[in-house]
């Protein structure tokens, strides 16, 4: 009997120790990254999960996809970081917004990324590195499922999400702006942000502010002429005669600058609507 127990004492004593210890080490999945054809690595690449046996696994990702090159630069623009800043002696404190990514890191990423989404598998997440605004990395991961375009941001101009740096989870002095369709959950734990985007609904446009880029939405061709003339003329579509002071036309030739540095309008069309703009001032 005593020999029974000894045994059966030196089985659960195997047992713990395999679990607590490793003895007997579980064959746990392997996560490697693998280039994507004709995009560099450094800028984008897959992270794909083996199972011990050195098969894929299928995450159930809806790759490959077919997105257009303008489709995913109205996502990319979409990604909007507002700070909180503080006036002159903490009077007069402000959000200001700006993109996630520079207008040079979006013509960049866009395509990349469009090729990503086309060789993706299901197994596949997408890695993604680019210069930010101070040229420090903005890198994360992104990927498709059930029609929502996941991001998940592990830096932005190289800041971290958890840490000393002020862009931490739990302070309000810096956020991702939600958008229609678009959600942020914070996961301090992993230490990223993520960033749900709902494919089937149609985002509103933030206001502009000073300061802000605003998102393009929409291809440049859906900004028809006429539709152009509407927003930098007031009046002009109720057909009410507006004329414009010097202090109105100096904005709109601010505002018309900022829509084509940010692709709203056409080179052609701002040229157009700016020598119009200067005849008026040269009117008054």
């Amino acid at each position: 009997m005593k020999r029974i127990v000894s045994i059966a004492l030196l089985l659960v004593t195997l047992l713990v120790m395999s679990g607590c210890f490793r003895i007997f080490p579980r064959r746990s999945p392997k996560v490697r990254t693998v280039p994507v054809a004709n995009v560099s690595d450094d800028m984008v690449k897959f992270e794909r999960r083996f199972s011990a046996d050195g098969v894929a696994v299928n995450m159930d990702y809806d790759h490959p996809h077919e997105f257009s090159e303008q489709t995913m630069r109205n996502e990319l623009a979409l990604l909007v970081v507002r700070r909180q800043k503080g006036g002159k002696f903490g009077i007069g404190s402000k959000w200001e917004s700006r993109p996630a990514f520079t207008r040079a890191a979006t013509e960049s990423l866009a395509p990349a990324l469009v090729t990503a989404f086309k060789e993706a598998s299901r197994s596949d997440k997408i890695l993604f590195s680019v210069a930010g605004q101070t040229g420090q990395p903005t890198s994360g991961e992104v990927y498709l499922r059930d029609n929502e375009l996941v991001w998940i941001f592990k830096e932005i101009d190289g800041r971290t999400f958890l840490g000393k740096d002020i862009f931490t989870l739990d302070s309000e002095d810096w956020r991702i702006e939600e958008k229609a369709g678009m959600s942020v959950r914070k996961n301090s734990n992993a230490r990223v942000m993520k960033v749900v985007r709902d494919l089937s609904v149609q985002p509103q446009v933030t206001a502009a502010v000073a300061g802000e880029q605003p998102p393009r939405p929409e291809p440049r061709e859906a900004l028809s002429r006429e539709a152009t003339e509407a927003i930098v003329t007031p009046g002009a579509a109720t057909g009410n005669v507006v004329s414009p002071g010097l202090d109105d036309l100096e904005k709109k030739l601010h505002t018309l600058k900022k829509w084509k540095d940010t692709g709203l309008i056409t080179d052609e069309d701002y040229a157009k609507e700016k020598a119009h703009i200067l005849q008026q001032l040269q009117q008054l």
